[in-house]
């Protein structure tokens, strides 16, 4: 779990790539309550930058997440420089 202040605007940015079969992904912040924001994925070949703007809300500690659904084929998902600031 990362510290946040809550009511604040926060910023995530990850550099991700997979594999051509991943075609539902995803990248978020969860909190206690559930998930804050999410953003979907895709196939990227080459790491590409990803971003998601999010407010804290009531939130104090937020946990990052990725995930996908492989649906029965070999897929794989790598995720690197994963930053939080506070905008």
């Amino acid at each position: 779990m990362i510290a946040v202040q809550p009511g604040k605007s926060y910023g995530l940015t990850a550099w991700v790539r997979t594999s051509g079969s991943l075609s539902d992904g995803a990248i978020g912040v969860r909190g206690r309550d559930g998930i804050v924001k999410q953003r979907k994925l895709a196939s990227q070949s080459d790491y590409t930058k990803v971003t998601l703007d999010f407010d804290a809300g009531k939130e104090s500690l937020v946990q990052i997440f990725t995930g996908f659904w492989a649906s029965g084929k070999d897929t794989w998902l790598q995720l690197d420089d994963i930053e939080l600031r506070l905008r």
